[in-house]
């Protein structure tokens, strides 16, 4: 038989007293609220412990409440057929919090798509850069503070995998904040690049001063 999530939760608050926040009761899973610093020894044990064997790493994501960045963790024992759901605080202004690829590989992936989407960085990641956008795209598409409609596109001059941006690029930059806001409503300024051009394809009419 499987343990109650609740139990699972009061478990870790017992091994780790000063590593848990709260227990976050809501409609669906509850969640365990764990400090960053408890975070590993927290899935280490779950991992190994004979009696939680917690053996797949089924999501790891961000969330963004406006304040705050968050890391939300799901857990799975194959053998006990049993659920967790973990949760860290990552601040806004540096998010930053150990990855856990040493305990679950698939942490990999994950934590590269967290990455890209909020800005969260994985410290001690083998491999932390972008999966889904371009490598040079300076924006956390997922964030609170990107714009529903996207970036304007008014403000924007280089072309890099179909994205209108300003050609200076910093990834850690919130949403739309370019260093060198350009004003293309009178077709495209000095210097302009688009890949598609470079590489051979024929210009894209109608967009930015193409004809």
């Amino acid at each position: 038989m499987p343990l109650a999530l609740a139990q699972v939760y009061e478990r870790i608050k017992a091994q780790f007293p000063d590593g848990v926040v709260s227990v976050v009761e809501c409609p669906g899973d509850p969640f365990c609220v764990l400090k960053k610093e408890a975070l590993l020894p927290v899935c280490r044990w779950l991992k190994s412990d004979p009696e939680m064997q917690f053996d797949l790493l089924a999501c790891v994501s961000g969330t963004d409440d406006t304040k705050d960045l968050w890391v939300v963790y799901h857990l799975y024992s194959i053998p006990k057929n049993q659920k967790a759901v973990l949760k860290v605080n990552v601040g806004r202004q540096e998010p930053a919090v150990e990855t856990v690829s040493e305990i679950w590989k698939t942490a990999d992936w994950h934590e590269r798509e967290t990455y890209d989407m909020f800005g969260i960085k994985f410290t001690g990641h083998p491999d932390l850069r972008r999966i889904l956008m371009p490598d040079d795209y300076p924006w956390h598409p997922l964030r609170k503070d990107f714009p529903v409609e996207g970036i304007d596109n008014s403000i924007s001059y280089v072309r890099a995998g179909g994205v209108l941006m300003t050609r200076e690029l910093d990834v850690d930059r919130p949403a739309g904040q370019d260093k060198t806001p350009v004003d293309l409503s009178h077709g495209d300024p000095s210097g302009y690049t688009d890949k598609a051009e470079t590489e051979g394809e024929p210009p894209h009419p109608g967009r930015n001063g193409h004809s």
